[in-house]
């Protein structure tokens, strides 16, 4: 009999966080299992809390354990595999456990343990030294209670309690202790039912007058008809209140009872479309099917330009798993992409598809998660967080536009999508699936160099052809005023389009209404009093009268435009370079008849706009959308004949070597909007870098001929994929602080590989400031570690986050990222 439960505790530091053993009482060995969340004494004052069963033996190497005090019940179970997964994902993202684990399970699931106050008995308080009035009533209040938190103290009776609370507990009137709570957010509804038989209740109906009110004979002749009824709908339908719900009740004729209010999204599809793969696609599905039904754990990159039809493939290669009785994932990098993706699989899987993404309410995720926990769904389409879903016999993972860098968590942990899935795919022996028409420099290489098999789509499905692309020099549009967003050959192609009756997509990667505002007579910019950044101009969309606001981007920090310099007071303020609020403004007053529509973060941030306005364009109800990224994936609109760039160079020019990568990417993916069936596309940059590399292929679509001098560069400066790099972030309130920290470890980083592993070739660059120096009033440095990723190298960055976690106060802290989207 296993009686030891080896357990990792959810809420413990960095440095104290392992496997700890406890012993099984007998009342709930039957209870304990591995995944199981418990209850324990922890520490030296045996505060209680939560913890999560990895492991169970027969005994221990440990002589004295302390035992377990309870076993909690959650509607979601961490099986064998998801305890794995949190194992990997602690030593692979550097991070707790407990981390780990909350990244997998819904929010609204209550694993907290909390420290609350208790009262003594009134007995034992008598034999006690007296106490003032004011303090009796604190007293009397914590003794109504189980447990009163500070929080709920101070509501009830002020920040004075605070003085109050510590001579009680030196009195012994009240002490500290730790509460485990179980709390979900679960939402029931009451139900009536017959208690009695269908032959008495009908005696009921017939008995004489005086025996029952006409309303009772209206309940119990509608549960007659209806045995099992919601009590809302009951007293809706027969225009009764409660009191005679509850007075049938009373008298044993009805019962009462909860049932679980699915809150899961309800999706809505259309009858599926019929469609014959192409030879080529045929090809593909039939290599990715012999892959799949292999029986060990495959990858393949399905590589195929914009328009070849790689979705079509995919909802094949899904059906192939489903009917081998097995479960599907399918991943897209934005939540709004999610309402075509599930627009196109619920309509060929039906309710077997469940959604997860954060856009969802806390209560729709945890419906969803019980839903497919239980088997209610076998397909299940989302964003990043949907690799965590509850599935227990995977046959496919697909992650579509694999390259991009949503698919990394940069919030700890810090874990990459395609990690987790090629974990995941291993365990159930499954095929992950990337798809792109741009994949990452990265995955590329892994698939010409065998790890990954490379299926390849070279043509657009049907007789779809790729857009024509113009490559507009901004520096000689004669015509154009400097301050125009649009060139004359832009607006020609816009005019022509609207004039056709054809749509439009625009994409003007930064939102609002001007980057910055600078004084003219000083140079002083406005800046976030919080982060080392320029403040971006907005002006309200409802009321442009009532002026702009500016805004950051990072920390939220607003406040209002100025008319004055707040330096100089110098009333000569620039307005400068332009986000998607001007480009409505310049789109309105050229194109005045144009139905308008803008995708960007202000204009999605309210539950389910995404998917109003994905439905609005598709269904004609605009000739122009535009926005920023959001608009240049994945979208795929048969209207849509002309894509216009706004300005490209905006990204080429970052401090990130996946610059050119982003920019070829995004300028691939949104050219390939244009012409997806059989109205001919055609698209136009604008730039003022005609000749550099990245929009040359673009244009041409030609991502083979980009990968090769990208990979090329990689090699020769030492970049992924040919080494791993770690990133050092040191942080803190206070600036002096953050800077010893980051001397500090860099010191000890150099002795630690020095004595544990010279023979592990690294190249180390810093500490110094991040580009954004300060970022929410928190001072950043950062180092750069490039090296293999092996053992012995996790091994030595744990050792020193170990011994830096405990020695850090509460001014400065460490934190690592491993590959890292942006370097």
């Amino acid at each position: 009999m296993e009686r030891v439960a080896s357990v990792h505790i959810i809420d413990v530091p960095y440095q104290i966080d392992r496997s700890y053993d406890y012993i099984i009482p007998e009342p709930i060995l039957a209870l304990v299992k591995v995944g199981s969340m418990v209850v324990v004494p922890f520490g030296r004052g045996n505060k209680k809390q939560t913890a999560v069963v990895v492991a169970t033996k027969k005994d221990s190497k440990y002589d004295s354990l302390k035992p377990i005090t309870d076993v909690l019940e959650y509607p979601v179970l961490l099986n064998e595999e998801l305890i794995g997964l949190c194992l990997f994902m602690k030593e692979r993202c550097f991070c707790t456990f407990g981390a780990a684990m909350k990244t997998l399970i819904p929010p609204g699931i209550n694993i907290k343990t909390d420290e609350v106050y208790q009262a003594v008995t009134p007995e034992d308080a008598a034999e006690l030294k007296p106490i003032n009035m004011k303090a009796d009533i604190v007293y009397r209040y914590i003794l109504s209670k189980e447990g009163v938190k500070l929080p709920t103290l101070i509501a009830e009776f002020g920040e004075e309690v605070e003085q109050v609370l510590p001579p009680l507990m030196k009195l012994g009137y009240i002490s500290k202790a730790t509460q485990v709570v179980k709390k979900i957010n679960e939402k029931k509804e009451r139900y009536v039912r017959l208690a009695v038989t269908v032959d008495e209740a009908f005696g009921f109906i017939e008995a004489e007058k005086a025996a029952f009110t006409e309303k009772q004979r209206r309940i119990i002749t509608m549960l007659i008809e209806y045995p099992v009824i919601s009590e809302s709908e009951l007293l809706d339908y027969t225009c009764c209140g409660k009191t005679v719900v509850t007075g049938l009740s009373r008298r044993g004729i009805v019962e009462t009872f909860y049932r679980d209010v699915d809150r899961s999204v309800k999706l809505e599809f259309e009858e599926p479309k019929s469609f014959k793969l192409s030879e080529a696609q045929k090809e593909a599905y039939d290599e990715i099917c012999s892959l799949a039904d292999s029986g060990e754990p495959k990858a393949v990159l399905l590589y195929g330009v914009t328009g070849s039809g790689k979705t079509n493939v995919i909802i094949k290669a899904v059906k192939h798993i489903l009917e081998k009785g097995k479960q599907a994932i399918i991943l897209v990098p934005e939540i709004g992409l999610t309402a075509q993706a599930v627009a196109i699989f619920a309509s060929y899987f039906g309710d077997r598809v469940a959604l997860i993404h954060s856009g969802l309410s806390v209560g729709e995720r945890i419906d969803s998660y019980k839903r497919i926990a239980s088997g209610g769904a076998d397909v299940v389409v989302g964003t990043r967080s949907a690799i965590f879903a509850p599935l227990t016999n995977i046959g496919i993972i697909v992650i579509d536009e694999e390259q991009e860098h949503t698919y990394k968590s940069e919030r700890t942990p810090k874990y990459h999508t395609l990690d987790i899935a090629r974990f995941r795919c291993a365990k159930n022996n499954a095929l992950m699936l990337l798809a792109s028409a741009t994949p990452s420099t990265e995955s590329f290489y892994k698939a010409n160099s065998g790890v990954y098999s490379l299926v390849k789509l070279t043509e657009r499905y049907g007789d779809a052809v790729l857009p024509k692309v113009l490559i507009d020099d901004l520096r000689e549009d004669q015509s154009r005023n400097s301050e125009d967003m649009l060139g004359s050959r832009l607006k020609i192609e816009i005019e022509k389009n609207l004039s056709l009756g054809q749509q439009t997509i625009l994409l003007l990667n930064r939102r609002g209404y001007n980057s910055h505002v600078t004084c003219r007579q000083c140079g002083q910019t406005g800046e976030c009093p919080n982060c080392s950044v320029a403040l971006t101009y907005h002006v309200f969309s409802s009321d442009r009268s009532r002026g702009g606001r500016l805004l950051c981007h990072y920390c939220g920090y607003t406040e209002p435009a100025p008319s004055t310099c707040p330096k100089c007071g110098g009333t000569h303020l620039g307005f400068f370079g332009y986000g998607t609020q001007r480009l409505e403004d310049e789109l309105t007053k050229n194109f005045p008849d144009a139905r308008l529509l803008r995708m960007d973060a202000d204009t999605t941030a309210v539950k389910n706009s995404h998917s109003d306005i994905y439905t609005t364009f598709k269904n004609g109800g605009a000739d122009i959308l535009y926005g920023t990224q959001m608009v240049a994936k994945g979208l795929d609109f048969p209207n849509v004949t002309l894509v216009g760039i706004v300005l490209a160079d905006s990204s080429l020019y970052m401090s990130d070597f996946r610059a050119n990568e982003r920019t070829f990417s995004l300028l691939t993916q949104v050219i390939g909007r244009a012409g997806r069936a059989s109205l001919e596309g055609r698209a136009v940059i604008q730039t003022y870098s005609p000749e550099h590399e990245a929009l040359v292929l673009a244009s041409k679509q030609d991502y083979e001929s980009f990968y090769e001098g990208d990979i090329a560069i990689r090699k020769a400066v030492v970049f992924p994929p040919f080494c791993d790099v770690a990133l050092f972030t040191f942080a803190g309130d206070v600036e002096h602080d953050v800077e010893i920290l980051s001397e500090r470890f860099a010191e000890e980083f150099v002795k630690a590989h020095t004595l544990n592993c010279p023979s592990q070739p690294i190249i180390k660059f810093g500490p110094f400031k991040e580009s954004l120096y300060k970022l929410n009033n928190r001072y950043r440095r950062r180092m750069i570690i490039k090296y293999k990723n092996t053992r012995k190298i996790r091994a030595l960055f744990n050792s020193l986050l170990e011994l830096f976690a405990k020695a850090t106060g509460r001014n400065a802290f460490v934190d690592l990222d491993i590959n890292p989207s942006i370097i």
